[in-house]
């Protein structure tokens, strides 16, 4: 899948606010702007019916060449644990 921008936000940066004294979390722009994004490719993409049993998910995350060399691993944000979070909930979302 290619993708036009690479999200440099992921879930565990959603924001909270107290209503009634209790913690209420919600998506930044940036967070939903981001989960648009891959809702929308994946869903070119998405089965026919969802599937039934486990898969297996290979991803790569590729992101422009700046202070890392091509093919040097990322350590910095966004971390990609969160990533893979966010694109397994919008995958979810789609109906695989």
């Amino acid at each position: 899948m290619k993708m036009e921008k690479v999200p440099t936000v992921t879930a565990q940066e959603r924001r909270v606010r107290a209503v009634k004294g209790k913690p209420v979390f919600y998506d930044s722009p940036r967070i939903k702007s981001a989960k648009a994004l891959l809702v929308a490719h994946l869903k070119q993409h998405r089965p026919p019916k969802p599937y039934d049993s486990g898969v297996r998910l290979r991803v790569s995350w590729l992101f422009p060449k700046g202070r890392h060399k091509g093919g040097e691993y990322r350590i910095t944000k966004p971390d990609t644990d969160n990533l893979q979070k966010m694109l397994k909930d919008c995958m979810t979302l789609c109906g695989f």
